[in-house]
């Protein structure tokens, strides 16, 4: 059982939803698309407000939870073929030392470290922004999460440099990611 707590705000005449972590979904249909309950069937107050039928009976809804959505599965495919490809390409650099195949092996290691570093930088972007967004901390040395997604962010950006990308990209990269978590930081 997920205790869900429903804050009603005067001012601005709003409503958020806070889960026990302390994750904040700005309206309901951010908590039904957001959330991160694991693969389930949940049952819940219509709308999230238990109200009454006309016979005095709370009207209850059943859905799935955000992560059976078809988006999510993607991701998680995604950040999978990420992790093969780069271990590929890692394999075929290590070859490359050993057998005459060594131009090859460098082009497929630099063409898979600057794809799965374009990936991993923007899938770790994304995850630091979806947790400022519903007010979670960014501080590196305040959660875990947030260390790793920074570490991650880092470490692509490292890679990609050192494999030829020109620097004004890798700047980007982490200008965009810290930029996204400033402008969510300063909306609460």
């Amino acid at each position: 059982m997920l205790p869900l707590i429903r804050i009603f705000k005067s001012y601005p005449n709003n409503t958020y939803f806070v889960e026990p972590e302390g994750r904040t979904y700005e309206t309901w249909a951010d908590f039904m698309d957001k959330n991160l309950l694991p693969k389930c069937e949940i049952c819940y107050p219509s709308m999230g407000w238990y109200q009454p039928d006309e016979n005095g009976y709370c009207l209850l809804e059943f859905n799935k939870s955000a992560d059976c959505d078809t988006s999510r599965k993607l991701a998680k495919k995604g950040d999978k073929a990420a992790t093969i490809v780069g271990a590929g390409g890692v394999v075929l650099g290590v070859i490359g030392l050993f057998t005459p195949l060594a131009p090859v092996a460098a082009h497929a290691l630099a063409a898979s470290v600057v794809t799965t570093g374009i990936y991993g930088t923007a899938r770790a972007g994304y995850k630091l922004r979806d947790r400022s967004k519903h007010g979670q901390s960014v501080n590196p040395f305040a959660s875990r999460d947030s260390f790793q997604n920074w570490v991650a962010i880092i470490g692509s950006t490292v890679a990609i440099q050192t494999h030829g990308l020109p620097v004004s990209l890798n700047v980007f990269f982490l200008g965009f990611a810290s930029g996204i978590c400033d402008k969510f930081s300063q909306r609460k």
